[in-house]
């Protein structure tokens, strides 16, 4: 990107959070494969905080992909609502963040 202080690329950053949690989650599953005696001994199934933290993950994942997608109409022509400075596709940051929560949204809902 040409420059790194635009509030849209900010706001990509966004998606780290729930790749983190998907990276540690992913971790605990490798852990207990691998070690399945020590994971019999808790007594509380870790069920229900993945499914909250998948929620979580998901929602916080969509959300992001809305608020890069959502456009606004000025003068008549669209922008990005996140920063109206950018015209919607046109401007190169756009493009490439648009694509990315595109891929996002389909691989999420199918």
């Amino acid at each position: 990107f040409p420059s790194m202080n635009h509030r849209l690329y900010n706001y990509s950053l966004h998606f780290l959070g729930p790749t983190i949690i998907a990276i540690v989650l992913l971790g605990a599953v490798m852990l207990a494969r691998r070690f399945p005696k020590q994971f019999l001994s808790i007594q509380s199934s870790p069920v229900q905080v993945i499914c909250v933290l998948a929620l979580l993950s998901f929602w916080s994942v969509i959300t992001t992909c809305i608020e890069i997608l959502k456009p606004i109409k000025l003068n008549n022509e669209y922008r990005v609502s996140l920063e109206p400075e950018l015209q919607y596709f046109k401007d190169p940051i756009h493009a490439v963040m648009s694509v990315v929560s595109l891929i996002v949204l389909v691989v999420i809902i199918f």
